[in-house]
């Protein structure tokens, strides 16, 4: 097979897979392109990724630390909020003391 020839078959062959596409309902198109950009922004980080310096990776590195401590110390702040407050609890429905006191009457 030719360079030629081979050039015309991968055409063809998008111009199927194209045609294919436009034949699925629109919501099962939309799915299928989200899930092609994804995987494209996927497949260039990787192939971006070897060719970037060690600074780049460690300072990703760090961000990643710095985004995990975060997450557990709001984590953590929210548990202590909770053990402090007077919760009341019936099954996994909270019932704060707030929400038990008399209303005014109006």
């Amino acid at each position: 097979m030719s360079g030629e020839q081979l050039g015309a078959v991968l055409v063809a062959l998008v111009c199927a897979l194209m045609l294919g596409r436009l034949l699925l309902p629109a919501p099962r198109r939309a799915k299928l392109d989200q899930a092609f950009r994804r995987q494209w922004a996927l497949t260039l980080s990787a192939l971006k990724r070897p060719f970037r310096g060690r600074a780049a990776r460690q300072a990703e590195q760090a961000q990643a630390e710095q985004a995990r401590q975060a997450t557990a110390a709001a984590i953590e702040r929210a548990r202590r909020a909770s053990r402090a407050a007077e919760v009341v609890r019936e099954g996994n429905v909270y019932k704060p003391e707030a929400f038990q006191k008399p209303r005014k009457p109006h």
